[in-house]
């Protein structure tokens, strides 16, 4: 006798019979074909009507009910019937005597799944039809397992609650060791493709093939799709061997899976592995644990195979660091210095993100970046500042997915804004236009403005308004007002806290500029923001 397991995951499945029929020689001679057959069958219960069968049905849950149909006290299609109602999975194979055009009808219609005639029934026979449906209830089951462990890793349960529900689901193999891995899929050339309207789907029946190829170690226990580009892999862990030699084991899969992928179908996978889990531990714990590193695949050039987490190492002398660096961008950027302005980019993105995996350093480096960029196009055209909202370029620089990729896409922008506007301006104006960015909240005059300029008062206030259009006065109360309208529609502050932040000292006077130059209150914001 051979064992057989159930489609996808190698856990030995038993099918439970029942066989029901009045004439004892006749149950008798099913009992002895199955009894020979191998051990992935078995009788569970047997009656000689109807009216026991349903008894016994209730007691024993049996897969498959083979049944003839007439017999005393209830017949095979009433019982059919009752068991069909109750539990529409169960497989009813309906026996007759005869070839009765009106009963294989009735049985189709309720559901039966095969009818047979007892003269031309024998082992071939019955095994052909049981045979499919091992097969179809193995992926029923399969199907309705997945569906139950993506619900229970999605959920918020706590462990013995989970423990509990895989006692009852049977899936107690969960409570022994096992390894997650979760793998982030995307097209090379899903933009290409898009622009084609050819979506890219990589199917889970082309997924599971892949892994079946280069499934070594730990074996695979189950397959799961979470999202449309994300799947869950559980291994079984090896008894046999350590935990280190496991591990070692599934990063050389992983390697093989992404190469296999890439190669096939032009994919890449982002793949992030859990630990050794202990026995008890939260499914769901492990998974969200296991998902939440895939935030790091930011820090990889190739395809990432993330195993940790790092610590959050930036500390106050990392983000010191990092505001010198952005500091020292923005005077090498004014200063037209652009080789120096490529090697603070890289210290800022690659040198210090990088080699700690901080992505409090990144996210911060990038909303430097962005900030910088916007008030370096508002100096020079405010009414294309909008084309450069910081927070719209975030979204679109993290679809970006690499932090390589981020840098060479400042590389990129830092060079158009050099061609496009840097020509505008003579140096001595982009310094004070630096300066009154960087300073806007305190008093400038005149004084200190030329000093920044490097010539004389008189001559800063004619070459600011010759190049920029208007008086430094000017520029600056619009500057701070356009300022005070993003602060505004946050929602965070008070009017009188936003006042004091850009650089006047009394309300009513903030209110009064405002007024000016935006024709609306700044309380008109601030009743907007509360709806």
């Amino acid at each position: 006798m051979q064992s057989r397991n159930i489609p996808g995951n190698g856990v030995k499945m038993l099918l439970k019979i029942m066989i029901v029929d009045d004439e004892s020689i006749v149950r008798k001679d099913f009992k002895y074909m199955i009894g020979c057959a191998d051990e992935a069958y078995k009788i569970v219960a047997e009656a000689a009507n109807g009216k026991e069968a349903l008894e016994k049905f209730n007691e024993h849950r049996p897969d498959v009910v083979i049944t003839d149909i007439k017999m005393p006290l209830m017949d095979g299609i009433e019982l059919a019937e009752c068991i069909l109602r109750d539990s529409k999975e169960t497989k009813i194979i309906l026996l007759s005597s005869y070839a009765e055009f009106h009963l294989a009808q009735k049985a189709i219609h309720l559901g039966v799944h095969a009818y047979l005639l007892k003269h031309e029934m024998d082992s071939v026979i019955l095994f052909d039809y049981l045979n499919k449906l091992f097969e179809q209830i193995g992926e029923e089951r399969k199907i309705e397992r997945s569906k139950t462990m993506i619900q229970l890793m999605q959920s918020n349960m706590d462990a013995e609650a989970e423990q509990e529900l895989l006692d009852k689901l049977d899936l107690t193999i969960l409570k022994r060791s096992f390894i997650l891995i979760v793998f982030d899929i995307e097209d090379e050339h899903e933009s290409e493709k898009k622009a084609s309207m050819t979506v890219p789907v990589l199917s889970e029946r082309e997924f599971s093939s892949i892994i079946g190829d280069h499934m070594t170690g730990p074996g695979l226990w189950e397959l799961m799709q979470m999202a449309e580009r994300e799947y869950v892999c559980i291994l079984k862990a090896d008894g046999a061997a350590g935990e280190s030699q496991m591990m070692q084991e599934v990063r050389t899969m992983v390697i093989n899976i992404q190469a296999s992928m890439k190669m096939k179908h032009q994919m890449t996978a982002a793949v992030a592995v859990s630990g050794l889990s202990s026995p008890g531990e939260s499914i769901s714990g492990l998974y969200r644990q296991t998902a939440a590193k895939l935030k790091y695949k930011v820090f990889y050039k190739g395809q990432a195979i993330v195993t940790g987490i790092p610590p959050e190492s930036s500390g106050l002398s990392g983000l010191t660091l990092q505001k010198t660096t952005l500091d020292r961008l923005k005077h090498h950027f004014y200063q037209g210095e652009y080789e120096q302005v490529q090697v603070c980019l890289k210290k800022l993105l690659l040198d210090h993100t990088v080699e700690r995996q901080d992505l409090t350093m990144l996210n911060k480096a990038v909303d430097g970046l962005l900030l910088f960029v916007r008030d370096f196009v508002s100096e020079r055209n405010r009414e294309r500042a909008d084309q450069y909202d910081p927070y719209k370029m975030h979204e679109e620089v993290y679809r970006l997915g690499s932090v390589y990729k981020i840098y060479d896409w400042f590389l990129i922008l830092f060079d158009k804004l050099r061609q496009e506007y840097n020509h505008k301006y003579c140096l001595k104006v982009l310094k004070a236009l630096h300066y009154i960015h960087t300073h806007f909240n305190k008093d400038i005059g005149l004084e200190e403005l030329s000093r920044v300029m490097e010539v004389s008062p008189i001559y800063a206030s004619l070459l600011f308004k010759k190049e920029v259009g208007e008086t430094y006065k000017s520029y600056l109360a619009k500057h701070r007002v356009h300022t005070a309208e993003a602060l505004l529609r946050t929602g965070s502050y008070k009017i009188y806290e936003i006042g004091n932040m850009v650089g006047y000292q009394t309300t009513a006077y903030f209110c009064r500029i405002f007024k000016q130059i935006t024709g609306k209150n700044p309380s008109d914001y601030e009743y907007r923001s509360r709806e």
